[in-house]
């Protein structure tokens, strides 16, 4: 397998991997994007918008339910986001990772905050060096059952495929040797 090259720069100190051109098509595919501001069902009725921002991701303006934000407006702020929760995994990620995997932790982070990310299982055998280990937790628990993928104690199976496919591109960029 072709090694690839990765562009790293410093923030804070800490070596951040840029997001893949790939990424914010990624997360429009999973969030969906919506103009006019709504209330999230599934997140208990947080004003989201454009591909799933929330006021808990401190964008540019406050999301109110019913006011409408423009494709720039959305834009604008979902890089400043990406480049928020990116610089905060920098500081928890310590194994080097491919940028398959930094731009899968960074969608998982998207979607349950970068604290949760950080924190999870996922993160601590990645930084273990235990890559395969860690991508594999991101849609699925040791047991098999799936991770991540509830909503108020129910299973969505919107959430698991997400996972999934946050799992497959985690692996993607893997080196079988």
């Amino acid at each position: 397998m072709k090694k690839r090259i990765v562009t790293y720069f410093i923030v804070g100190g800490a070596a951040v991997l840029g997001a893949s051109p790939h990424l914010h098509d990624f997360l429009r595919k999973w969030e969906g994007v919506e103009y006019v501001a709504y209330a999230d069902k599934l997140a208990g009725g947080v004003p989201t918008v454009c591909a799933g921002i929330t006021n808990a991701v401190n964008p540019p303006r406050k999301v109110v339910v019913g006011e409408r934000w423009t494709g720039e407006e959305c834009k604008v702020a979902e890089e400043k986001i990406i480049l928020e929760i990116q610089t905060q995994l920098a500081k928890c990620i310590t194994h080097p990772v491919p940028q398959s995997t930094f731009d899968a932790l960074t969608s998982h982070a998207w979607n349950l905050g970068w604290p949760r990310t950080c924190k999870s299982q996922s993160v601590k055998l990645i930084n273990q060096g235990k890559i395969k280990e860690g991508c594999n937790l991101l849609s699925n628990k040791p047991d098999g059952r799936p991770n991540w993928s509830y909503s108020s104690g129910s299973f969505i199976q919107g959430l698991f495929n997400r996972r999934l496919s946050e799992r497959e591109l985690c692996l993607k960029d893997l080196s079988t040797d």
